[in-house]
């Protein structure tokens, strides 16, 4: 297969993977906007974004590993070791945060939430 063929071969499925996965954020987003009030769906959007950017960034270990030419064990147990580690620091600054928000009487009901999301990064790092 030549270089061109496997060049559009994969931009069509990473293009139908990010158009899969935006459509779907798109469904569930409006749902909850439908199933709660302003101020609800404020919280939970608030309280899922920090989750939701550290998990993207763990992500990163797949394409480390796809993008090696050559495999060996050794390599992808330290890939996997490292962004489990990474993800484990990333769940661990949630709920070092969520517990920082359960003290200011504003933030009381974000606390909540954000400590229910801090399992979001650990479990983006064993997707490695």
């Amino acid at each position: 297969m030549s270089y061109l063929k496997l060049a559009i071969k994969g931009t069509s499925w990473s293009l139908a993977q990010v158009l899969v996965e935006r459509l779907t954020q798109t469904v569930v987003f409006l749902i909850a906007a439908a199933l709660l009030g302003p101020h609800e769906f404020g919280v939970a959007a608030l309280s899922t974004a920090p989750a939701v950017i550290i998990a993207s960034t763990l992500q990163s270990g797949s394409q480390v590993v796809i993008q090696r030419r050559l495999l060996d064990d050794d390599f992808v147990s330290s890939v996997f070791g490292l962004f489990l580690l990474l993800g484990l620091c990333g769940s661990a600054l949630l709920l070092i945060a969520s517990a920082l928000l359960r003290h200011l009487e504003t933030f009381s009901g974000l606390s909540a939430m954000v400590a229910v999301t801090s399992i979001a990064p650990l479990v983006s790092a064993l997707a490695v």
